[in-house]
């Protein structure tokens, strides 16, 4: 059937559909995917989309009848894919705190200090056990060490800063 989502709830760009009116009076998508030397300018993409159009109170369906195959290669379904996928992450929920902050430095950094308790967690859980949780703990590691370095690149370039907290991207 077809559900509409709330403000809670998002749906991947891999079968995603959009009114062009809608896409252009939301400002477009949020920078995602990049180049590894642009990396840092990655955003959140359709979930930042998806908020905009929450925002601007614009009805967001899911239709658990669509079918779409998406074919991908052994590579990517790999740990070492897995952990520069997380890694990727991570600078996207960076872009996503700091933009709910507006920029402001010190939010960013008091984010940044609790993600880097929390990546002292997981890295000493990822020495301690073993298995699939040690897994994890190493993927998720990889999220947190990428969002940690990325705030402080927010913090320090104000370039990149504005950047983030920009709200057209469709325009340059």
């Amino acid at each position: 059937g077809v559900f509409q989502l709330s403000d809670k709830q998002y749906v991947c760009g891999g079968n995603f559909c959009i009114r062009k009116k809608i896409l252009f009076d939301v400002k477009g998508f949020n920078p995602d995917g990049f180049s590894r030397d642009k990396m840092h300018l990655r955003g959140d993409g359709e979930i930042g989309l998806l908020k905009k159009m929450h925002k601007k109170n614009y009805r967001i369906l899911y239709n658990n009848n669509a079918f779409v195959q998406h074919m991908i290669s052994e590579e990517r379904i790999s740990l070492p894919y897995v952990k520069k996928r997380f890694s990727n992450e991570g600078i996207s929920a960076s872009f996503t705190a700091a933009r709910k902050y507006g920029g402001s430095r010190l939010c960013i950094l008091s984010d940044a200090v609790i993600t880097m308790f929390r990546l002292i967690f997981y890295q000493t859980q990822k020495t301690l056990i073993g298995g699939p949780r040690r897994i994890k703990s190493e993927v998720f590691s990889h999220y947190l060490w990428s969002r940690f370095k990325h705030d402080f690149r927010i913090i320090a370039d104000s370039n990149l800063r504005g950047h983030v907290v920009k709200n057209n991207f469709l325009d340059n």
